[in-house]
């Protein structure tokens, strides 16, 4: 059986803010309250719920663009989460655009 963080790592890469928060809050599930990677996670995640509400909340004069900037970041995080977890080296997907 794969570890809690690895399945949360597996997960496909996401398409929307709201597969970013899935794949953050299952990461955060998958971590020890007090490790240093769940809270970098957990400061990040929380920014990206507020992206999410402002983007529904048609706050941005143009949300598909902070939509697909928030899912190059989520990788750009993602890749550099996983490297200091000593987990990765590819980009993912969202990333590699």
């Amino acid at each position: 059986m794969a570890p809690p963080l690895a399945g949360a790592v597996a997960l496909p890469d996401p398409i929307d803010v709201a597969g970013v928060v899935a794949r953050m809050e299952a990461i955060d599930a998958a971590l020890p309250k007090n490790d240093g990677i769940a809270w970098f996670n957990r400061l990040y995640l929380r920014t990206t719920v507020e992206v999410e509400k402002s983007i529904k909340g048609a706050t941005f004069h143009d949300p598909a663009f902070l939509t697909r900037l928030d899912l190059v970041f989520a990788g750009v995080r993602e890749e550099a989460r996983l490297r200091a977890a000593g987990m990765g080296g590819a980009l993912r997907g969202a990333c590699a655009s």
